[in-house]
């Protein structure tokens, strides 16, 4: 069918009378739309019924999928047919969308391209819907007729997609401003409240999940992040890690790997659209596997100091735009307060516990001398100080160290416990020890696994993380406290320091108990000399004068042991 027939002078006046018409009625509709559906409905009739009576629609790019979807105001077509697909770049449809250049075909039977939707076509008239340089979709016209659009057609349907496009694009640029305003009314209301929830709470756990909602609130956020730089420096510990919903268990990581050492090192916020383009970093991965494929990541600081990171990822490419990261560091640097005054408030707690198990400690050691007993009420303790799943106080005996009490160790059976209460290492070839002793120090063990002097035994397999204390006194190493986690690269300098203050009053518990005992073994042994003195100036047999001192002196004996 021919839009505009050129046969006589009136015919040719009505045709453009009829196109005036229709350009007229288009451009009043672009300018009254609100709704971009209604407005391509009503340009379609408008259109349809005015020039083109055949197959005429418009189809809009779907950029996310790569391909063309007809509108549901298409004439011509049947409920089938409007949910077909044209990849871009494929058919007379795709391929105009892809390089924005006009096509009319005269015989549809000629052209390779022609890919058929609905009823058999004999010749296409294709235009882009543009805006700019931006291409955004097509308007099609299709008819039964060979050669039925002619090159006047061309330059209508041109000028009536100039106008549709530029009405849709107003209205989309006017969705997108009333969106970008919602969005921010709605994002200070989520960024106040988060404010008041992450700043409100003195629990690190409470602080890192007011964050996560708040970020997922706000953005894309299908795995969550906060990473923190541990009191050594050299190590981060990824202390809140969320993949599709479930917490998830990462540990810690050393300083400068992956994107959490990158980001604390650099101290600067970074964007990424897709990974592939993030070498040299690269991610630890947690969670499933499936790879995140974008993210943004901002530092926590304080002042000019960078302590941590707070990352937000996304299993879809480009999935985060400029605004997202502002906002991100707006939550991350009320974080980053949160978060400071609440290992304060924890320091200050664990100060305060310790002061209390000082006091405890003293008055229960004080009211008992028996070495026994205040070896096992030192242990007892500890567990109050510092964490560990098995624990032993190791004494001095020359270059050797015994194992005089243990604790934890029966979880693991009546072997292991068996075997490590009768276990004694010589300093001179066991590591650990050697460092306490050598240093008078407390000495931490991140992971005997990959520690080159440790002293493998069947009891202590389970043995990850381990921490030695001396226990001082007269300026003389008395005594070790051996605490081991199960976990990894558990303990840090705030363990050791705490259990270094507590093995300060313990080191005189242990030394008044030693005193204790050796005062007790002095008295019996010079009770049982007096005793055995009497008893030989009183015989006079000297069979049984052998005899008595036989007998006394294992009394002695046992008095001294």
């Amino acid at each position: 069918m021919a839009a505009l027939p050129a046969s006589s002078p009136e015919q040719r006046a009505a045709d453009l009378e009829q196109a005036l018409i229709v350009l007229h009625q288009v451009a009043v509709a672009g300018a009254a739309a609100t709704n971009e559906d209604d407005l391509i409905a009503q340009v379609t009739r408008i259109i349809g019924q005015g020039l083109f009576t055949d197959n005429f629609g418009v189809m809009l790019l779907d950029e996310a999928a790569g391909v063309l979807r007809l509108h549901p105001s298409y004439q011509g077509m049947n409920s089938d047919d409007l949910n077909a697909l044209m990849p871009l770049g494929q058919g007379v449809t795709g391929r105009v969308a892809a390089t924005g250049v006009p096509c009319r075909l005269a015989d549809t039977s000629l052209e390779p391209n022609y890919l058929e939707i609905g009823q058999p076509m004999r010749s296409e008239l294709c235009v882009p819907l543009r805006a700019g340089e931006r291409t955004f979709g097509v308007v099609n016209a299709e008819s039964t007729v060979l050669a039925a659009f002619t090159e006047a057609d061309e330059r209508l349907i041109a000028t009536l997609a100039g106008q549709l496009a530029t009405a849709i694009d107003r209205l989309r640029a006017e969705a997108a401003e009333r969106h970008a305003s919602l969005r921010a009314a709605e994002s200070r209301s989520v960024l106040y409240r988060a404010s008041q929830e992450i700043t409100g709470s003195l629990d690190l756990e409470r602080v890192y999940a007011a964050t996560h909602r708040a970020v997922a609130e706000l953005m894309a956020s299908e795995a969550f992040l906060i990473a923190l730089a541990e009191e050594d420096q050299a190590h981060i510990a990824l202390v809140y890690a969320m993949d599709q919903g479930e917490r998830i268990s990462v540990g810690r990581k050393r300083m400068g790997e992956g994107l959490s050492g990158h980001v604390i090192a650099a101290g600067q916020s970074l964007r990424v659209d897709d990974l592939t383009e993030l070498p040299p970093v690269v991610p630890h991965h947690f969670g499933g596997a499936t790879q995140v494929r974008s993210l943004i990541a901002v530092p926590l600081r304080l002042g000019t100091k960078v302590f941590g990171m707070v990352s937000t990822q996304s299993y879809r490419p480009a999935a985060f735009v400029a605004e997202d990261l502002q906002t991100l560091t707006v939550l991350a640097n009320q974080a980053a307060v949160a978060i400071e005054q609440a290992r304060l408030f924890a320091a200050e707690r664990e100060q305060r516990l310790l002061a209390e198990v000082l006091r405890e400690t003293g008055a229960i050691l004080s009211a008992n001398l028996e070495l026994a007993p205040v070896l096992d009420q030192l242990l007892e303790q500890v567990a109050r100080v510092v964490p560990f799943d098995t624990g032993t106080i190791m004494l001095s005996e020359g270059e050797h160290y015994r194992v005089a009490r243990q604790r934890g160790y029966d979880q693991l059976g009546q072997m292991a416990e068996t075997q490590v209460s009768a276990m004694a290492f010589d300093v001179r070839a066991t590591a650990t020890l050697r460092t306490v002793v050598t240093t008078g120090a407390p000495y931490i063990v991140p992971d005997t696994h990959i520690f080159p002097g440790w002293v493998p035994a069947e009891a202590s397999r389970h043995i990850r993380s381990w921490l030695g204390v001396p226990l001082i006194a007269q300026d003389e190493i008395i005594a070790i406290f051996a605490l081991d986690k199960i976990e990894p690269d558990f303990y840090q300098p705030r363990h050791a320091r705490n259990l270094a203050t507590f093995a300060g009053q313990a080191a005189l518990a242990v030394k008044n108990a030693q005193l204790f005992e050796a005062e007790r073994r002095r008295v019996a042994a010079l009770t049982a000399l007096h005793e055995i003195s009497l008893d030989v100036s009183q015989e006079l047999d000297l069979n049984a004068l052998l005899q008595l001192i036989v007998s006394r002196a294992m009394r002695l004996l046992n008095a001294t042991a």
